[in-house]
This record gives C-alpha cells, structure tokens and sequence, in this order.
C-alpha cells in the first residue's frame, strides 16, 4: 500500500513504528489480540492526508465512499485518527460511517491519551457521544473507562468543561466511572460538585446507596457488592490535591442544595476537615458565601461547627474577617452563639484582626468594628455597605 503523502498505517505487521521507533503501547485501548489487529504506522512527506482531513473537518460522509480503503487509517502527527478529527467536530452521522468500515479506530488514543470518545465527550456532542457508544460494540465497554495521560474518563472531561447532558449520557451507560480519580485527585463525583450540577450528584449518591441496600439484601453475594460500596463511599471521604472533600468545594462554590443532599445521605460529613483542619463552616465563610453561612447557623446538628478551630485555630469569625467578608462577618456575629473573644495561634480575636486591616477598604473596618462591638454598644445603626463585595 503506498499514498503520495501522509502518515498511514498498514495491517500485519507485528509491532508498532512511528517514523521507525516503536510507539508505546498507550496509544491503543488494551493490547491487540491477534496477529491481524496489530499496525504499523510508516512516516510520510506530510501530514494526513489533505482529503482525508477535509472530509473528517466537514463531516462529508459521501467523500469516504471516494477515499480508498487503506489510507482512511492514516493518522494526523498528533496521532489523531479521522475518527478523532470527526468525533471533536461533532460529526455524528460521519462518525457513524467510519465506524462501520474501521471499527478498530474506536480504540486508538491519540498522543494525550484520547479516544475518539475522549474527545466527543470534551467538546459537548452528545449526538457523536452517542453514536459512538451505539456503534463500538464490544468495546464500548472499555472505552467509557478508559483514560487518558491525564487520567481522565470520557466522563470527567464531559464535567470539566461543563456539558451536563453528555455527562448524564456518560454516567448512564457507565456508572462506575464515578469512583474514578484523576491525577488532580477528582472523581467525576467531585466534579460534579464543583460545578454545581445537583441532579447528577443526586444519582451519584443515589446509586452509592443502591450498592449498600442490595449489599444489605444479598449478603450471599460477596464480596464484589460490599466492595464497589466501600469504593464509593471510600471516594466520597477523599480528599483532592488541594485537601477538599467534596462536601467542602460544595460549601467553597456555594452549592447549598448538594450540602443539603451530602449530609442527608452522609451525616457524618459535617466533622469532615480539610488539611487545614477546616470544616464546611470555615470554608463557607472563608469565601463570603453568605446564604451558605445564614443557612448552616440554621441547622441544629451543625452546631458544633460555629465556634470550630482550624489548625491555626481560627474560627468562620476570624477567616471571614481576615478576607473581607462583611456580610458574613455580619452573620456570624448578630449570632449569639458565635465567640468574639475565642484567639486564634497568633493571640488575635477576630476583633483583633479587624482592627489590624490596612486593606484598601476604608469603611470596612469600621463596619466590621461596629458588628463586633454590638454588645458593648447595645443596638447600633450600622453603614450601609455593598453586600456583593
């Protein structure tokens, strides 16, 4: 087989070349099974082949009836299959098509470490996510947990650029890609959190409990139950990079309705600390999420985590202040159950700290002076202030 430019590659050879030095095993799903399934990828003049580029780009399906056979296995230098190109533009119908003559180009990685899948899932096009799952076949399987040299699923990109209808997609046909972490330390679990996104989390946490009642309800089956809930409950309780739990990045981005459902699922969440020693409280507070805070003060069995000390034992009042939250520092101390006089490593009360701004707010350590003096000065009238600081 020989074509005037490009990179291609020919069936039966029995390893793996790029412009003759072997290609690490990464760059398929799993590892060939026969002699006929293995590739050989020979160096060109150029890069893929003009039409076989164009076609992928436009998603001209007609054009592959045009295109001999063997060069549609070409590759771009980036190792992008026209399987690649096609699924990233959303091509799903062009997708579809090159399925059905290449089957076997669903299961080649690119040189990040992407599927055809991986890419598709990235972009949004849950049409061409679709196709793609309805025409692998058997490897349909392997490719929705496969990752990439991130570590990422098909599933974790589809929520880390925000396309909840491909991510619902995704976590339908392979609900055990939630357990999965990437090498930042996320599951898609936490990432859904993240992003706010409470009807998946919802029927993440839903399917966590199903796995523990029929745990429950079928102790004859062993081991394989009891484990994939303990895995799951196991990456609930994880940490990411920075030291969250999934709970605390939902108390950071402000998602009060995912706190609601993690804590009425998981009780014990709310003595949950990150490296910091910090509860959701802290967290909450520490990024000015005002209604987060009002909402927690609320709840009876969250208590204990007013008048908590991180590691430098500060308490909500003291890392309210000390990032310029007056909403919150306002909240905080109208409560009479929140101490103004607990001192954090360093000696200092929240007062002390407010007393101590040289930031570039003149009114704020006023108005912050004024709330923490409310008991010695009886009722105040305070300043008005810009609440969305």
């Amino acid at each position: 087989m020989s074509i005037t430019s490009g990179y291609y590659m020919s069936e039966g050879s029995s390893h793996s070349r790029w412009g003759g030095k072997d290609i690490d095993n990464e760059s398929a799903l799993e590892e060939p099974s026969s002699e006929d399934s293995r590739m050989e990828i020979t160096e060109g003049r150029g890069s893929m082949n003009p039409a076989i580029d164009k076609a992928a780009i436009t998603g001209d399906v007609n054009a592959l009836d045009d295109l001999e056979r063997s060069i549609l296995d070409q590759i771009s230098p980036q190792k992008n299959t026209i399987l690649h190109i096609a699924a990233s533009r959303g091509h799903g119908h062009f997708v579809e098509a090159i399925l059905r003559r290449h089957q076997r180009l669903f299961k080649l990685k690119n040189s990040a470490g992407d599927l055809p899948i991986h890419l598709a899932a990235s972009s949004g096009h849950q049409s061409t996510v679709q196709y793609l799952i309805s025409n692998a076949k058997e490897d349909v399987k392997d490719g929705l947990k496969a990752v990439n040299k991130e570590r990422n699923t098909p599933l974790h990109l589809a929520l880390k650029n925000l396309h909840i209808e491909v991510a619902q997609l995704l976590f339908d046909k392979n609900k055990e890609a939630t357990y999965c972490l990437n090498k930042e330390g996320k599951s898609p679990l936490y990432m859904a959190v993240e992003a706010g996104y409470l009807n998946l989390v919802t029927v993440m946490l839903a399917h966590c409990y199903n796995i523990k009642m029929n745990n429950t309800d079928k102790m004859r089956q062993g081991k394989s139950i009891e484990t994939r809930n303990k895995e799951f409950t196991q990456y609930s309780y994880m940490r990411d990079r920075n030291g969250f739990y999934p709970v605390h990045t939902a108390s950071e981005k402000g998602h009060i309705n995912i706190i609601q459902e993690f804590l009425e699922r998981y009780p014990d969440f709310r003595e949950l600390l990150n490296r910091k020693g910090q509860n959701i409280l802290h967290t909450a507070a520490k990024n000015g999420k005002a209604n987060i805070v009002r909402c927690m003060l609320k709840v009876a069995k969250l208590e204990n985590l007013i008048n908590g000390k991180d590691k430098n034992r500060n308490t909500a009042l003291h890392l309210a202040t000390k990032k310029v939250h007056p909403k919150v520092v306002s909240i905080l101390t109208w409560d009479k159950r929140v101490s103004l006089e607990l001192p954090n490593n360093r000696g200092m009360t929240a007062l002390d700290i407010a007393e101590d701004y040289r930031g570039s707010i003149p009114s704020f350590q006023q108005y912050i002076l004024n709330c923490m003096r409310k008991e010695e000065n009886g009722n105040i009238t305070l300043p008005m202030w810009r609440w969305s600081m």
